[in-house]
């Protein structure tokens, strides 16, 4: 009996490694494998990251421009004696430096020079028929307010400085200067062309007090600004 246990179990483990050679000769795996991962997407899309320009930044700026300037001379009272009868207008230049501080408020120092206004003396005056120049300088310290930004930024400007008067006129006054402080009262519009480079327009009132009262001008001017930053 014994024999025969022996027999039999001899028996099952050859049978058990007969049926282990017989799946590897048939290519089968006999390990258990884990289970398959789904391959990978692709990787997400860089993103570009677009920076607007704000017009109405803060810093510096340069301007240069041209002025046309509309006399409104007090004709009656003349300066020294010698009438300004008829005086024509003329043009002139304009240079600005300024800080834009805030989206609403930019200041900026101001020098205008007003170039040869030329007038007919009242025909009763003893140089009558000869003509006088005039020409005129303001300094101002301006003050912007833009209630609207954007590459159009339209904008009233105040001011205060001085304003200098220097006529020329035949003897017996040969030249006179007279000088006062001034007021600029105006509004105008800033045009954005690139996002550091623009042109400028603007009409002003400046008033002048003092030895030059009589000299109320009414510029109108064009310009090109460079914003730093």
């Amino acid at each position: 009996m014994k024999r025969t246990g022996t027999c039999l179990l001899s028996t099952l483990i050859l049978l058990g490694s007969a049926a282990t050679a017989m799946a590897g000769a048939y290519g089968e795996d006999v390990t258990t494998e884990a289970p398959a991962q789904a391959p990978a997407g692709p990787a997400p899309a860089a993103t570009e990251t677009v920076v607007e320009t704000r017009f109405d930044r803060t810093g510096g700026y340069l301007e240069v421009g041209g002025i046309y300037v509309v006399q409104l001379f007090d004709n009656d009272a003349g300066i020294v004696g010698v009438p300004l009868d008829d005086a024509g207008n003329t043009g002139g230049y304009e240079i600005r430096a300024g800080y834009r501080w805030n989206k609403w408020v930019a200041i900026e120092g101001e020098w205008e020079q007003y170039l040869h206004f030329k007038n007919v003396p009242q025909s009763n005056a003893p140089d009558a028929g000869r003509g006088h120049n005039l020409d005129a300088y303001n300094i101002m310290a301006n003050v912007k307010f833009f209630p609207i930004d954007g590459r159009f930024q339209p904008y009233v400007i105040g001011g205060i400085g001085m304003a200098k008067v220097e006529l020329e006129a035949p003897s017996p006054v040969d030249k006179r200067d007279e000088a006062g402080f001034a007021a600029r009262f105006g509004a105008g519009v800033d045009i954005y062309i690139t996002d550091n480079i623009g042109v400028a327009f603007e009409v002003d009132y400046i008033l002048p007090t003092g030895d030059a009262h009589e000299f109320d001008l009414l510029p109108i001017g064009g310009s090109i600004f460079y914003r730093f930053g």
